[in-house]
Formats: C-alpha cells, structure tokens, sequence
C-alpha cells in the first residue's frame, strides 16, 4: 500500500478509536502506573489488499507524552523484537485535565503471526514499558487471520547478514546497508537470541553511520535488551553497549550514557582486558566525562585506556595515533592549558 494510502487508512482507523466512547473492542493494557490508561484496540485497515491490521493505543494520562512520530520497540517473549514505526493521530486536553492522544501502527498478517504467538508482549513506549495482559493476547490472537503465516527465513542467509551489513556500513555504504537492514529487520523477530544482538548492532551502525542518532539508539537498545534477556555474554555485547554509551553522549543523554558505559566496561574487562575493545571503551568514557567538565577524572580514563591500547596497537602507530592526540587535548584540559 502506499504510503499516503496507508496514513489515511491509518487515519481512518485511529479516528475511529480516539475517544472513550468507542464501540470497538478495547483491552486495558499494563502500564505499572495508575495515572496512566493505555487501551488497545485492533481493526483491519480499510482498502488494504494485503489484509493489513491497524493496532491501535488510546493513552490517558496526566500530560501529553508522544511524540506525531516514533520508533516503538515491541518484546516479544524476551529476546524477540519487532520495530514499529507510530503515528500519533489525535492529541486533545480533555476538561479534567487529562491528556488523550492516540496512536497507530500498522502490521502485515505475518507480523501479525509472532505477536499472536507470544506468551508474553511488552510495548515500550516513550513514555516507559507496557506490558500486554492475557486479555490483550487473547485478543489480538482473536484477530488473526486463518490463513496468515510467519515470514520464510532461510537461517544461513541471516547468519551471514550482520557481517555483511557491518562491513557495508564501515565501507562507504552506510546508506545501502540501512536499506537492506531496515527491510530485513522483521524477518529477525523469529531468530535465535545471538543472530538478534548481531543484527541489531548492525542497524545501529548503519543508522549511527547514516547520521540518524535516535534511531541508532533504539537499535542498540534492543541489541542490549536482547542480551540481558537472553543472558547472552561476550565481547559483542560489551562493544553495544560501548556503542550505546557513543551515541547517548552524542544525544546529549549523559545519565543514560554512563549506565551503558558502565556495562560496556564490566563486561570488556571480563572477557578482553588487554584488547583494544576494551581500551576504546576506556577512551569512551574519558569522552563522556570530558563532556560532562569533569577533565580530571577524564584524563585518568583516557591514561588507563592508554596502558591498554599501547599494548593492544603496538604495532599499529596510526591506529594508536587518535587516542594519543584524545589524552593529549584531555591533558591539556585538566591542566588548564
């Protein structure tokens, strides 16, 4: 469908939905807050072929929260995820004072298969994680087409997807590998818990290198959340959440960032304390610090990442080079040069 099609039908549907007053069917959903109501509701898209679903939010809360449009990370049974792009339809300040906005996303029938086969689906939302109920997936599983089946995956081609992609993005074609991720980023929901974490380090890189840093973050965060859920451990995990640390800073969301720095380090000084991962998450953190004037405890990062990566790149100068000039400015900095 295209896309202008699809946001009218988007429309059309949410329109529908948008006050409490609807007669379609809605299922409270799990917020964890009592000041604020989420109700679902789903209906088929007007005018689709493809027999698409219009998956529907009506939030009541305290104040307005969403953004017209953002990126929403679905969990499905821990260690899968789907991304779905939502469209905030309408937004009204009701006369007590609540906020009422909803929002829309919509979902081909084979997507709509993973999410109907799930025992467990949290949506986080910006405004923080809500947590289907039974009732939901009942619901929703209600609403699945007879004749739906999940996407055909073809296990050694995903396998070999995240290397290439991460070669594409450091190469030059960052552009064509975002392409290539984004559209194969549903197909992932169903692939086991390391193939996940790769491939969404993959989409980071490839929306980090593509300048998209809020996207790049939501794709390391599910990359991260993939790995707790899964207890997933290694380098690759400790380099995400180097590479989240990275582009929180970069957002300007320096609590965020040392949370996953800190986890970024834990991790490399268990499974790499001589490698140059390790000593670039080091570096990192001087960086971080430095952002946030603190030059004195940035240089004493920026030395210990400086006792590894001389060993690490001994015989690599050109490699080693940038960090040095990194310790050179930080040095500069404390000592108020």
């Amino acid at each position: 469908m295209p896309k202008l099609c699809l946001f009218v039908a988007l429309f059309l549907v949410g329109s529908r939905l948008a006050t409490a007053q609807t007669q379609t069917k809605g299922i409270q959903l799990n917020t964890g807050n009592s000041s604020h109501l989420v109700v679902l509701a789903i209906q088929p898209l007007p005018d689709s072929a493809n027999k698409d679903l219009a998956l529907v939010l009506v939030s009541l809360a305290p104040q307005c929260v969403f953004p017209e449009r953002f990126e929403l990370p679905v969990q499905l049974d821990g260690t899968a995820f789907q991304l779905k792009r939502m469209i905030r339809l309408t937004q009204e300040q009701l006369s007590n004072g609540v906020c009422s906005e909803s929002l829309v996303s919509a979902y081909t029938p084979s997507e709509f298969c993973y999410l109907t086969a799930a025992s467990s689906v949290v949506m986080h939302l910006p405004s923080g994680p809500v947590q289907w109920t039974p009732e939901a997936i009942g619901y929703a599983s209600s609403m699945k087409q007879p004749e739906a089946a999940p996407y055909q995956v073809r296990a050694e081609e995903t396998r070999e997807a995240s290397v290439q992609l991460m070669l594409m993005a450091r190469s030059g074609e960052a552009p064509k590998a975002r392409d290539l991720a984004e559209a194969m980023a549903p197909v992932f929901v169903s692939r086991p818990a390391g193939e996940g974490i790769a491939f969404f380090a993959a989409l980071g890189l490839a929306r980090r290198e593509t300048k998209d840093l809020p996207a790049a973050a939501i794709a390391y965060e599910v990359a991260t959340m993939i790995a707790d859920a899964s207890s997933y451990s290694g380098g690759v995990v400790g380099v995400t959440y180097d590479n989240l640390a990275t582009v929180r800073r970069l957002l300007r969301q320096f609590e965020g960032a040392s949370v996953a720095s800190d986890r970024a380090l834990a991790i490399l000084s268990a499974t790499d304390p001589a490698g140059w991962n390790y000593g670039g998450a080091l570096n990192n953190r001087a960086l971080l610090l430095a952002d946030q004037n603190q030059p004195i405890a940035a240089l004493e990062y920026s030395d210990r990442a400086l006792v590894v990566l001389r060993q690490a790149f001994k015989n690599d100068t050109a490699a080693l080079a940038p960090f040095l000039d990194d310790n050179q400015q930080l040095r500069d900095k404390a000592e108020g040069r």
